[in-house]
């Protein structure tokens, strides 16, 4: 697994296998005690959300559909359904 270092907002990673860096980041978001999680994919596609909480995001060797799953803090799993992240079931 491939967590984002703690001192840094953004993580790089080839989430989706085209051998090109896709970033994942969080911003702080204050007004509610959360932040605002973001994928940016290398061909364009961008995805945000907002996590409660957030301690930190890493990428897990697991895919979905081809794309590797994100671990949110200890134990929320997101996976692709093809168009973006949701919660595993």
């Amino acid at each position: 697994m491939k967590d984002m270092d703690p001192n840094d907002d953004k993580l790089l990673f080839d989430l989706d296998g085209d051998n090109r860096l896709d970033t994942v980041f969080t911003e702080p978001y204050h007004k509610w005690n959360s932040s605002i999680c973001s994928v940016n994919f290398a061909n364009g596609i961008s995805l945000n959300w907002i996590a409660i909480a957030v301690v930190r995001v890493g990428v897990l060797p697991t895919k979905t559909n081809g794309v590797h799953d994100l671990v949110v803090n200890l134990d929320h799993v997101l996976v692709w359904n093809g168009k973006e992240y949701v919660p595993r079931e």
